[in-house]
């Protein structure tokens, strides 16, 4: 089990991170995004990131102690969920999607 749930999450940090550099791609072709704009979104995935390894998952794993796997499970749904968000906003405002 626990080698199924590594690979999925693997394999959707892998789609995460393909998806974060087309969607940068994506925004400065159509919405005219700058290296500067490109700048603040790495650097806020940085942030984000620091901030869920040492602040939110040792608070969900102290939370659910028994259904680790769930933890994965939920996490790969919010991320295939965030990607779908980004696609549908980032039309309308890079500051919508910059956000997301």
């Amino acid at each position: 089990t626990f080698l199924i749930l590594a690979s999925i999450a693997c394999i959707g940090s892998m789609t995460s991170e393909g998806s974060q550099e087309i969607a940068a791609q994506f925004l400065q072709l159509v919405n005219g995004w700058s290296t500067g704009d490109q700048a603040n979104l790495i650097e806020m995935i940085g942030v984000s990131g620091i901030v869920v390894q040492f602040a939110l998952i040792p608070f969900l794993l102290s939370v659910v102690k028994k259904n680790e796997s769930m933890i994965i499970v939920v996490t790969n749904l919010c991320l295939a969920a965030l990607n779908v968000a980004i696609c549908f906003c980032s039309g309308r405002s890079k500051w919508v999607a910059l956000i997301l």
